[in-house]
Parts: C-alpha cells; sequence; structure tokens
C-alpha cells in the first residue's frame, strides 16, 4: 500500500510527468491482488452459503409481494 501511496502522491504533484514516467506501483502488489485466498475452500463455502441465503431471501420476499402467505385474500 505504501507503493501505491507513493505513486498517488508523485501522480498528484505534476500530472503531465506522470504520463510520461512509468507505472511501476502496479508491477509491486500484482502478487497479492491476484493471489488465492490462504483458505480456499472457506471462502468458497462462505460464498456459496451467502448466494444460497440472499436468492432464499429474495424468494421469500417476492412470494410475500405476490400474496401467498395471505390465505385470507385468496
Amino acid at each position: 500500500m505504501r507503493v501505491l501511496k507513493n505513486d498517488f502522491m508523485k501522480y498528484a504533484q505534476d500530472e503531465e510527468a506522470a504520463d510520461d514516467q512509468k507505472v511501476t506501483g502496479w508491477k509491486y502488489i500484482h502478487g497479492d491482488v491476484f493471489r488465492f485466498p490462504k483458505y480456499k475452500s472457506l471462502f468458497a463455502a462462505a460464498l456459496g452459503y451467502g448466494t444460497q441465503l440472499f436468492t432464499l431471501t429474495v424468494f421469500i420476499f417476492m412470494l410475500a409481494l405476490v400474496g401467498v402467505f395471505y390465505p385470507y385474500n385468496r
């Protein structure tokens, strides 16, 4: 993050000079940005469970809007 901060400070001072310089900060952090998480299986399980929970919640709200849960209105 320090490299990015230094690059942003350098580019903020002179935008014209920044166009001429090589972008080097992203080369230092690209390994951290595109690396696999430490616990891949736990991340995948949490992502899958979150997706299922979100889908179920949206589906239940849609059924409530249609009126399925109100038996006296049928």
